[in-house]
């Protein structure tokens, strides 16, 4: 997951925990919005748990910023993790004590 792109993601590598949050295309047509308010309670569970949590933006964006060749963070993802179609990714939620993210 570290690698979903070339800024912004390296140091999901040494989180204990990251979450994918995602929404059904299927079942809405807000899931953007749906997914954000779900990664912000996500978040604001983390510091309940005296956790520290960081977001990586994943819809829309390139893996490489100066490579558009190597495709986009959410077809990476879709692969590596075998995601379906009809899901599409919002965000990636690292997760764990502060000095570890």
């Amino acid at each position: 997951i570290s690698e979903m792109r070339d800024r912004g993601s390296a140091f999901v590598k040494d989180a204990p925990a990251a979450i994918v949050v995602m929404g059904d295309t299927t079942k809405t047509d807000i899931w953007v919005e749906n997914a954000s308010i779900s990664a912000t309670f996500i978040q604001l569970a983390a510091t309940a748990l005296d956790l520290g949590s960081c977001w990586v933006h994943v819809r829309d964006r390139q893996r490489s910023k100066n490579d558009p060749s190597r495709g986009t963070a959410e077809d990476y993802l879709r692969n590596l993790l075998g995601i379906k179609d009809e899901f599409k990714v919002l965000c990636v939620i690292a997760i764990g004590y502060e000095a570890e993210l």
